[in-house]
């Protein structure tokens, strides 16, 4: 027999990082009828159309944050999945590529803990306010995910390393050498999708 279609109310994609990735064109390039939760710092918003003002916290505070914010979401009666977008205050703060890693894996190892079905990480985009030492922050933290995330996350999104995502100088993609917009969301809302598909496919028996 083939495979049981889940039903859309049987899944949560839950969104959590900070706002320079939380953003509109996800939902209108992910056109999905799951329902959506975007969270950031101390606040949770259910997915709008509209934009979303989303505290830019790093994972350090994210992490002192979870217990509140996310694991009650985590109860949710069907399938979870997490998609963890952000790290770019944490490499701001001048956390080392190993701890920006540790603190994504710790955030991970704990939403999987408390419930949570599959995760999905994504990897650090450039910014202009980067020193020359925190880029190879983010860069040493991205070869880490993209070499060990199989460890504590079910998927990877490389955003950093996407051609239409990479130059961070590219006012076709970046608004202010830092914040993706247009294009630039609509890619990453792209490379998501594909992500989540997989994901349903995945926690669909």
């Amino acid at each position: 027999m083939p495979a049981a279609v889940r039903a859309p109310a049987d899944f949560l994609v839950l969104f959590a990082g900070q706002s320079l990735n939380l953003v509109p064109e996800y939902g209108n390039v992910l056109g999905n009828p799951y329902p959506f939760w975007a969270m950031g710092g101390n606040r949770q918003y259910p997915w709008l159309a509209s934009p979303l003002a989303v505290t830019g916290a790093s994972w350090e505070t994210l992490l002192t944050q979870v217990d509140a914010n996310l694991y009650p979401l985590l109860n949710h009666a069907g399938q979870t999945i997490m998609c963890m977008c952000g790290g770019t205050a944490d490499v701001n703060a001048a956390a080392s590529g190993a701890t920006i890693y540790s603190r994504m894996k710790s955030y991970a190892d704990g939403a999987v803990a408390n419930g949570c079905d599959y995760v999905i990480a994504t990897t650090i985009t450039p910014s202009s306010s980067f020193t020359v030492g925190e880029n190879t922050a983010r860069s040493d933290a991205n070869t880490l995910l993209l070499a060990n995330g199989d460890a504590s996350f079910d998927a990877v999104v490389d955003f950093a390393n996407d051609p239409a995502l990479d130059d961070n100088t590219d006012v076709t993609h970046y608004f202010d050498g830092t914040h993706p917009y247009g294009p630039g969301t609509m890619r990453m809302g792209e490379l998501m999708k594909s992500a989540i598909d997989t994901a349903i496919t995945a926690l669909t028996p």
